[in-house]
């Protein structure tokens, strides 16, 4: 059993001492002997504590589409065939055309 100010509680958290300060029971989560203002913790407590706060699951694959032209390509996919059930054929136009100047009087 190893004794551990706040201050070494933070830098082996790489907190602040302030906030090891309130990480200490009864507000906190970990537990801590306290004796009049000052706040001890035991090694094996922080310890604890830092196995409770790792996280090990891994996730092996995206569950959502990050990017939306996947979902334009489904919808003008479905748009096309619709059309071309209708007999219409489809017409290719640039994005990028260059506008039409306006005349002016």
């Amino acid at each position: 059993m190893t004794i551990l100010t706040p201050a070494d509680v933070a830098e082996r958290l790489q907190i602040s001492p302030s906030k090891a300060r309130q990480l200490a029971a009864p507000g906190g989560p970990i537990p801590c002997i306290r004796i009049g203002r000052l706040i001890r913790f035991d090694s094996t407590d922080i310890y604890e504590y830092e196995q409770s706060c790792r996280s090990i699951t891994i996730k092996s694959e995206v569950d959502i589409v990050l990017s939306s032209t996947d979902l334009y390509r489904e919808e003008e996919s479905e748009l096309q065939s619709y059309f071309q059930r209708d007999g219409r054929k489809r017409r290719r136009t640039s994005s990028t055309r260059k506008k039409q100047r306006a005349s002016t009087p």
